[in-house]
């Protein structure tokens, strides 16, 4: 990959807060609610665990792009260790087409999906945003409307507790 792309973000990636959040606030976040206080969340619950109206965890998905696998698997395995996502889905083989400092460009990406939790939103878009290689990297946040309760459940569970050495379920949700 030419050196002038090394430090471009792809299409879709302005940089500072996400449309529609205001200013300090963080993604997914409503205005007025301070980070790791997600509103909906019941007292003496973990900061990530916030609940729907039908009480289900709200959940987020986290959409990045990457330069390469390598970064990709390092971005991912940086947020799953220190439990901000649950799990992490690599997505090789993405081009991508978009406008870089007056040029259109077009490169090779790779998308990391990420599931995480309401409160640990924000947290985990700038530990992603500060290990990533480009200049200006798509770290965006989106909510979750439904899904599976387990699935939701397990979410919330995974980013909640303390990380456990040697403990992996491996029967545990995939995905």
């Amino acid at each position: 990959m030419p050196a002038s792309q090394d430090a471009r973000p792809p299409a879709g990636s302005p940089a500072g807060s996400p449309a529609g959040s205001p200013a300090g606030s963080p993604a997914g976040s409503p205005a007025g609610s301070p980070a790791g206080s997600p509103a909906g969340s019941p007292a003496g619950s973990p900061a990530g665990s916030a609940v729907g109206a039908d009480d289900s965890p709200v959940a987020r998905l986290v959409y990045v792009t990457a330069p390469s696998l390598a970064e990709a698997e390092s971005l991912a395995r940086l947020a799953v260790e220190r439990r901000l996502a649950a799990c992490a889905n690599i997505l090789p083989g993405m081009r991508s087409l978009y406008w870089w400092q007056g040029n259109l460009e077009q490169a090779d990406e790779v998308v990391l999906l990420l599931k995480t939790t309401q409160g640990l939103a924000e947290e985990l878009v700038q530990t992603l945003a500060s290990a990533h290689s480009y200049e200006c990297p798509c770290v965006v946040v989106l909510p979750i409307e439904g899904g599976h309760r387990g699935f939701l459940d397990w979410i919330a569970a995974e980013t909640a507790e303390p990380a456990k050495t040697g403990t992996a379920d491996k029967t545990g949700p995939r995905g």
